[in-house]
């Protein structure tokens, strides 16, 4: 559902930090129907600043990562064929300048579907333009499990 709305929101791709993929990584869940195949979102770009996922999905994806990233971070980047960014050297990953280097790529609307600390970050920058809301009639329990889900455009 969540790929079919940012195709309707003519989103040039999706993005999240790593938090979220680690979240949604560690459960099975068995589809009873094939998932929808994006049409305009076909990107996908995670900000890994803490450098933790070993990538096995490879295909339509860009890292975010930091200027000073550990050497084998990037190794296995290169290795799995998978484009990169880097943007700033500080605790956290520059988001401006990755957002520059974004747009330098092509994307010009993107639909960031994160957790509270990449959405908050963002936020907090007031990189966000725009916010839906997205409501589903699905009731999901325990203590790590995402409550809610918010589409997020930056738009430029």
């Amino acid at each position: 559902m969540a790929n079919q709305l940012y195709d309707e929101l003519e989103c040039d791709g999706l993005l999240s930090g790593s938090e979220t993929l680690m979240v949604y990584g560690k459960h099975w869940v068995e589809l009873t129907q094939s998932l929808y195949e994006p049409k305009k979102s076909n990107v996908y770009i995670v900000f890994d600043g803490q450098w933790r996922i070993d990538w096995h999905q490879t295909e339509g994806l860009i890292v975010v990562t930091k200027e000073n990233v550990q050497e084998n971070y990037i190794k296995q980047l290169q290795a799995k064929k998978i484009n990169y960014i880097l943007a700033g050297t500080g605790e956290h990953i520059d988001l401006n300048l990755a957002l520059q280097k974004i747009y330098d790529m092509g994307f010009r609307r993107l639909g960031l579907s994160g957790g509270g600390s990449i959405n908050g970050a963002f936020l907090r920058q007031n990189l966000i333009d725009e916010i839906s809301l997205v409501l589903s009639p699905l009731a999901v329990g325990g203590k790590n499990t995402p409550r809610f889900s918010t589409v997020m455009i930056w738009n430029h």
